[in-house]
């Protein structure tokens, strides 16, 4: 008899699912069939979830390997036990739970394969947004620990995404733990921030780091198509923006769709740390291939003195790394008004940060890539290595306090 059909037959055995049920435990029998279904969670982590339990223990039991893919079967295993026999039916679920995990460990482990990047397709060639669509869908299927979310829509109805990528949490361990965000095609005709992002946000899926990264690829997707770096409306999504999260309009100005949609996802995860990707064109120095990053020192007045020490901290290693592969940096030299995104989280206590790769560089799309993906791994040591600090600045913030996001 195989390992995983003696295990099969002592789970049901022990839990009363082969024969009659136990004392009208009418809530239990299904919990052996669905933790057989799929294989054992993340270690440490087994109230998987990632905006409400249920439907994503489904979807997590499914993309791990198993063959239920029946969310109402699932919360079945949730249910509450028939009044008067609770302490017999959580008795069950418990040894249902444990061999289950049992069962997991034994079978061998399934194969995911994550689809491939756009990038890897067509190089020098950004995706369009119906292969973002199509790119971001496959690797929601493929691996559990991503989780695609859309959070909002753009002014012309185009929707915007966040990607999710760590192990599966619930909205509220999400907050509790180690979470950044990272944004790309805020101006819509930034293209490298977006290509880095969808490639390494593929790696971290196939890793098992602990730590969670809110992605956002696409923040301007009808500039994307213009392509032009504003909105449909001609405003520019990187201005207006308030230091409170509660507040939804500058200087009486209303924000945008687009702003909508990073303002809710902020709120719904509060991310420890941000990085915003871009590109620069205006400077002459834009064809020498010259990465430019976020000074560190521009902020706004009563930003905190914490906040200020962690975005030159990571701007400080990102050079490093940039600099370690080869890429010639330099500060960013242009205007950084108040009403900047990353001002604005910075004000709001959230340490904000931002690149600029070259627009015009002669080496192509190949090396702005290139070099936002190297920054970025940067910055994801650098939260990894520094989420004590990062917890005790986010338990500081004011920025995500005061508002109930709706996604």
């Amino acid at each position: 008899m195989k390992r995983t059909t003696l295990a099969l037959a002592v789970l049901l055995a022990l839990t009363g699912c082969g024969g009659e049920d136990p004392v009208g435990a009418t809530s239990t029998p299904n919990a052996a069939v669905v933790m057989l279904a799929g294989t054992a969670g993340p270690a440490g982590d087994t109230d998987i979830g990632w905006t409400t339990a249920d439907t994503v223990a489904a979807k997590a039991t499914s993309k791990a390997g198993g063959t239920n893919t029946d969310t109402a079967a699932i919360s079945v295993s949730r249910a509450v036990p028939t009044p008067g026999v609770q302490s017999l039916a959580l008795t069950q679920v418990e040894r249902v739970t444990r061999l289950g995990r049992l069962i997991g460990a034994l079978r061998p482990a399934p194969s995911r394969t994550l689809p491939t990047p756009p990038w890897d397709l067509h190089p020098n060639t950004p995706a369009t947004l119906a292969e973002e669509a199509t790119y971001l869908s496959e690797l929601d299927a493929a691996s559990p620990r991503v989780h695609v979310v859309t959070i909002g829509t753009s002014a012309l109805g185009r929707p915007i995404r966040a990607v999710l990528v760590g192990p599966p949490r619930t909205r509220d361990k999400i907050r509790a733990t180690n979470v950044a965000m990272v944004m790309g095609g805020h101006h819509g005709d930034e293209w490298a921030g977006r290509e880095a992002i969808f490639s390494h946000m593929r790696d971290h899926a196939a890793g098992n780091d602990t730590e969670t990264i809110v992605y956002l690829p696409t923040v301007n997707p009808d500039g994307f198509l213009i392509p032009d770096r504003r909105l449909a409306n001609g405003i520019d999504p990187n201005r207006l923006w308030n230091s409170t999260g509660a507040n939804q309009t500058t200087n009486g100005t209303a924000y945008q769709p687009e702003q909508q949609a990073v303002r809710q996802a902020i709120l719904a995860w509060h991310p420890r740390l941000i990085l915003d990707t871009h590109e620069y064109g205006a400077p002459a120095d834009s064809t020498s291939g010259i990465l430019r990053f976020d000074p560190g020192t521009v902020n706004p007045t009563g930003t905190p003195a914490g906040v200020v020490s962690a975005a030159g901290a990571v701007l400080a290693a990102m050079k490093t790394a940039a600099t370690d592969a080869g890429h010639t940096t330099a500060r960013y030299n242009g205007s950084i008004p108040d009403d900047g995104a990353t001002q604005a989280w910075k004000r709001g206590g959230i340490p904000s940060v931002f690149t600029e790769s070259p627009q015009d560089a002669s080496a192509g799309l190949a090396l702005r890539r290139a070099q936002q993906l190297t920054t970025l791994a940067a910055f994801q040591t650098y939260m990894r290595d520094n989420a004590a600090t990062l917890a005790s600045l986010a338990a500081a913030a004011t920025w995500y306090s005061g508002y109930t996001p709706t996604i």
